[in-house]
């Protein structure tokens, strides 16, 4: 149960209900008791889907992130998410532990790349290097963009003991012009299970 009282669905204004059906979730729901970062939140977090990494990597630095900060929401999660992305369940049990015998030279780069900067913040140059040589500058720095954001998100989830939802009733639209409902829809469709 949460640390704190999360809005219910149907109490929410029309300008929450907004920012709400962008990622219809309870981590929405106790982002909507702030004053202002809601809508940050949530762009940033929709943008890290459409990166120059791809839907494998991005769901292997979640499953990662999840596990080294012990995010048993974040995991349950993006579990689905990553079988979606190509990932078997034996991959995705080897990456939550960082075990990266079987994977390609690139997957074990970036597997070693989250465990530093999760662990050390500051990766080594070599690491860095190496991964910057096989990727380049913009994946890299979206891959470090996306590591913080779900370390980021594990904390919130964690300290405000969010809890995992089965399933939350989206309200009806508001029309604030705010939101482009198509991109709302592709990206529910793409992590909702």
């Amino acid at each position: 149960m949460a640390r704190i009282s999360l809005p219910a669905v149907e109490d929410l204004s029309a300008a929450e209900k907004v920012q709400f059906n962008r990622f219809p979730s309870n981590i929405a729901r106790a982002l909507l008791l702030t004053q202002n970062c809601t809508t940050g939140y949530l762009s940033l977090g929709l943008s890290l889907l459409h990166s120059r990494l791809n839907a494998k990597l991005r769901e292997l630095v979640i499953l990662r992130v999840a596990h080294l900060s012990d995010c048993c929401y974040e995991l349950e999660r993006h579990r689905p998410v990553a079988k979606r992305a190509g990932w078997t369940d034996e991959e995705i049990a080897a990456i939550e532990v960082g075990d990266s015998d079987k994977m390609s030279p690139t997957t074990t780069a970036v597997l070693t790349f989250v465990e530093m900067c999760v662990r050390e913040v500051r990766v080594p140059d070599s690491v860095f290097e190496g991964l910057r040589n096989e990727l380049g500058d913009a994946a890299v720095t979206e891959l470090v963009v996306l590591i913080g954001f779900f370390m980021m998100t594990a904390r919130v989830v964690k300290n405000l003991d969010i809890d995992l939802e089965p399933a939350i009733p989206r309200p009806e639209r508001a029309s604030t012009g705010e939101t482009d409902p198509s991109k709302d829809a592709r990206v529910i469709a793409t992590l909702q299970f």
